[in-house]
């Protein structure tokens, strides 16, 4: 499908995560949305990067650095809440309370996010 609409100037964006991206870019995928760009988009950018550049082996290497336990830790701990708390923490957003239908953050949230990432990103979160 990618290929078939490149040259009418249609893209599929890969959605949710890099690895989805590492698949899809060398099939024509022109961009992604990445779970980690909005609170560390260097990383975002620097798995981007490593991809157009030719570079697989490092861009895998930032999926299993940074987006593997991320995802693994966000999706058993409520997703959305996860992202939201995130963003929280990198002053980017001022609460992670969620509206219906969603369900309340879990106390602690933002604590346990906090040492996770502090484990992830080395204290450079």
């Amino acid at each position: 499908m990618i290929r078939q609409t490149r040259d009418f100037g249609f893209g599929v964006i890969s959605g949710g995560q890099m690895r989805n991206f590492a698949f899809g870019h060398p099939l024509g995928s022109p961009a992604y949305l990445c779970t980690v760009a909005p609170f560390r988009p260097d990383i975002a950018n620097a798995f981007y990067n490593a991809l157009v550049n030719g570079d697989a082996a490092g861009a895998w290497d930032l999926v299993y650095r940074y987006e593997e336990p991320w995802l693994q830790w966000a999706i058993k701990h409520n997703w959305l809440a996860s992202i939201k708390a995130a963003i929280q923490l990198k002053g980017l957003y001022p609460n992670h309370r969620l509206g219906p239908p969603h369900p309340a953050p879990e106390p602690g949230l933002t604590e346990e996010l906090k040492a996770l990432f502090d484990e992830i990103y080395e204290g450079e979160f």
